[in-house]
């Protein structure tokens, strides 16, 4: 029996967000790296004055995009199952 066509688009809703997700967090490992090495060389050679864990705050957009898409995900997933 084929599955209706909300089923699918449900499916497709939360696999998207799911790599939006991952998507997200290679995207955010690589921009607080360059973004800590950035700092580093600041406070070596610039003279910047804030820590260089300060690049760690970038951390806090990343993670609520993350949960969101996942959580979005989860109801997707959620819908195709119950129909």
């Amino acid at each position: 029996m084929p599955e209706p066509k909300a089923m699918k688009s449900n499916k497709a809703y939360a696999i998207g967000l799911i790599v939006a997700a991952l998507v997200m967090s290679h995207i955010m490992c690589a921009h607080i790296a360059y973004v800590y090495c950035e700092m580093r060389w600041g406070i070596e050679y610039a003279g910047y004055s804030a820590p260089a864990g300060v690049a760690f705050i970038l951390l806090i957009p990343y993670v609520i995009g993350i949960i969101v898409a996942l959580v979005a995900a989860s109801v997707f997933w959620k819908k195709a199952q119950n129909e």
